[in-house]
């Protein structure tokens, strides 16, 4: 039950802003996390083997490392964009100001 009302505010607070894109990727991660715990709990409780807790795991950082890149990659994307498309804001040296 615990775990039930952790991914739903989870899943809530993932959908709800999208203001940055590394805290969505924060966000998801804790999702993954929260649903890591009962996979976890339910496989002990029943003395199964754990190699599908390692796989879960090793899916789960890929998915996040596959995120910051595609993060980076969007960031990078945009800079090089912003710097083509005006030049002159991002040197910011004395002579380009103008003070009247």
């Amino acid at each position: 039950m615990l775990f039930t009302v952790i991914y739903f505010c989870g899943i809530w607070a993932f959908s709800s802003s999208r203001k940055h894109l590394l805290i969505t990727l924060l966000r998801l991660e804790f999702v993954v996390l929260v649903l890591y715990f009962p996979i976890y709990f339910y496989l002990c409780r029943f003395d199964y083997s754990l190699f599908f807790v390692v796989y879960f795991l090793v899916f789960s950082v890929c998915e996040g490392s596959l995120g910051l890149k595609f993060y980076f990659k969007v960031r990078i994307i945009y800079i090089y964009i912003y710097k083509a498309c005006n030049p002159t804001i991002l040197n910011l040296s004395t002579e380009n100001l103008s003070i009247s």
